[in-house]
């Protein structure tokens, strides 16, 4: 792939994009596809990976082959030099709509050469220009719905999260909230942010402004409003933290090994109890 369509890919993402358990994507392997005839109803850039443009030009899809299945669609409903990037994974499904230009959308997949990790099951939805939607590598994606609202926003998730069925993330309300007395748009949108090694249960809603920190988990059918600390288990609606100083595993009953390996991680062992206390004495 050219060196500078990498550039045009990576190149001003927002923070924490970058850092410790929201890595880059692997750019190596990817195929671009140039974006259809404008108008021209949808074309099949792969077997299973549709796209259409109503009205824009310059928009790119950068698809990994080693993909095991794509089921997706990808709908530019008026917009220009998008780009949208799907890593290598097991299962690319669901759409993706944009309205707006020079949007990023990077769902990174992950895993080794020969087994493709991750997999994403989404309705994802841009209206803005210059937004970011990003996904970490290795996460897991089984149902979200997903509303990326505003100039310059964001929504950012972690590598190696759990994202149950049902599950809806938002950076705006869609509709506006207006104070009569001053005559000003009073409900804003917020970037969101999710951690990596987050699990959100089923049908699980995070609404505009939150961070949900570090290896936390957040119960089926809450609805997060405030932020939520690292190593935290909050549930309810709202969401309340039950529980610091907790994480998970996919595994049903976790090892010593398993656990070490999880614990080991970077983005998690400034968190451990043990660690905290050894800070502050």
């Amino acid at each position: 792939m050219p060196s500078d369509l990498t550039a045009s890919l990576c190149a001003g993402l927002p923070s924490p994009i970058g850092d410790d358990g929201f890595a880059l994507p692997e750019t190596e392997g990817l195929v671009f596809h140039e974006q259809p005839a404008e108008g021209a109803g949808p074309a099949v850039l792969r077997p299973g990976l549709r796209a259409t443009v109503d009205r824009g030009h310059d928009n790119l899809v950068f698809a990994h082959p080693g993909t095991l299945k794509h089921s997706c669609s990808i709908m530019v409903r008026n917009g220009s030099e998008n780009r949208i990037l799907l890593g290598k994974t097991r299962v690319v499904k669901g759409q993706i709509t944009i309205n707006g230009s020079r949007n990023r959308i990077i769902l990174c997949g992950g895993g080794p050469e020969d087994r493709p990790a991750g997999a994403f099951t989404l309705n994802a939805t841009i209206v803005a220009d210059d937004a970011t939607l990003f996904i970490g590598r290795d996460t897991t994606v089984g149902g979200v719905n997903i509303w990326v609202q505003g100039d310059r926003s964001a929504m950012v998730i972690g590598e190696d999260c759990m994202i149950s069925w049902d599950v809806k993330l938002r950076t705006g309300d869609a509709h506006s909230v207006i104070d009569m007395a001053s005559e000003r748009v009073t409900n804003l949108v917020r970037d969101v942010t999710v951690g990596p090694h987050v699990w959100l249960g089923y049908e699980v809603h995070v609404f505009k402004g939150v961070n949900i920190g570090a290896g936390s988990i957040i119960g089926s059918t809450s609805t997060v409003i405030r932020d939520v600390a690292p190593c935290s288990a909050a549930s309810g609606v709202p969401a309340r933290t039950l529980r610091s100083g907790v994480t998970w595993s996919r595994q049903m009953q976790a090892g010593p090994e398993e656990i070490r390996r999880i614990l080991g991680r970077s983005y998690l062992r400034a968190h451990r109890p043990e660690a905290v206390s050894a800070e502050t004495d």
